[in-house]
């Protein structure tokens, strides 16, 4: 067995389902926020008012070199547990098991510790009339999909999609986590659980 994995299972898994995948990990990047705001658009300072409102404005400015192979073995390996009623992710890098709370993971990444008491945005029921705010009103609209939405949630895709919640593939169609995240980001909604959602 590779000694990077602890089970037999865990090999399997990374051989036949993460090597198999054409884009190994998403293809993680950042917001140059001073770059944007550069662009004097009304529209991208609303969209930077919004992030520094819902706690995502530094995450997602958040810049760090990764390694796709550790990535993996971390996919690969990662389980959750709950200990003392906090919430503990373990996995293993090149053998050798690690594991950390939220509550610290979120510390490390400059979230308080009201973060965590906030509302879990992907354990929410979706609804495609949800989304009905986010388009141009007087259209008939493909829910889920970019076509005739407010420039505010289009761009907001755009970049959640690079830095946020990283996906490859059709930017036009929106996944069902990143319709909650979308929905979440209409100001009128309370601000939710950030490291929850990563």
């Amino acid at each position: 067995m590779d000694y990077r994995f602890g089970t037999a299972f865990h090999q399997d898994y990374y051989e036949s389902a993460i090597l198999k995948k054409d884009v190994i990990v998403a293809r993680s990047q950042f917001i140059d926020w001073k770059f944007m705001k550069a662009y004097k658009d009304p529209r991208i300072s609303e969209i930077i008012r919004e992030c520094k409102r819902k706690n995502i404005y530094k995450i997602m400015g958040f810049a760090k070199s990764w390694n796709s192979e550790v990535i993996a073995q971390f996919y690969a390996t990662c389980y959750f547990t709950c200990r003392n009623d906090e919430k503990v992710v373990h996995w293993m890098t090149e053998g050798n098991w690690y594991g950390i709370s939220y509550r610290k993971f979120a510390s490390l990444l400059g979230f308080d510790h009201e973060d965590t008491n906030r509302v879990k945005i992907h354990i929410s029921p979706y609804m495609e009339k949800d989304m009905k705010f986010m388009y141009m009103s007087g259209q008939k609209h493909h829910y889920g999909s970019v076509h005739g939405m407010l420039p505010f949630y289009a761009y907001l895709h755009r970049m959640f999609r690079k830095a946020l919640a990283p996906r490859e593939g059709d930017q036009s169609n929106i996944s069902f986590y990143g319709r909650d995240l979308l929905k979440y980001m209409n100001p009128s909604e309370r601000n939710f659980c950030v490291v929850d959602y990563i």
